[in-house]
């Protein structure tokens, strides 16, 4: 009989990401796909890599694939980022709260 499927490496690291560039979302992807929870806060007006500069509308590709994996919210990220394992923010005047490690 086979053996069960193992539980991904990084299920039980929970990842909050406030990056605007492509850096900071791959770093998430990565961790997505090891199997973590990965929440990106997008500003209200959107994510800067989620539209298409040429035309100004629908999602890019790189936006899709780099989100892949993800629970995308808005709102305030001190209060996701309270319960979070791993920060990553890609810019210098990003919130900082206080989780147990930050990528930067």
């Amino acid at each position: 009989m086979a053996d069960p499927p193992a539980e991904p490496l990084l299920a039980d690291l929970r990842v909050v990401e406030v990056s605007r560039g492509i850096a900071g979302a791959y770093a998430g992807r990565t961790l997505a796909d090891c199997g973590a929870e990965v929440i990106l806060v997008e500003p209200s007006g959107g994510h800067p890599l989620r539209r298409d500069p040429r035309t100004g509308s629908g999602d890019r590709p790189l936006f899709a694939f780099l989100s892949a994996g993800k629970k995308t919210v808005t709102g305030d990220v001190g209060a996701l980022a309270v319960g979070a394992d791993i920060l990553i923010r890609e810019w210098d005047d990003a919130p900082t709260p206080s989780p147990r490690r930050t990528c930067r």
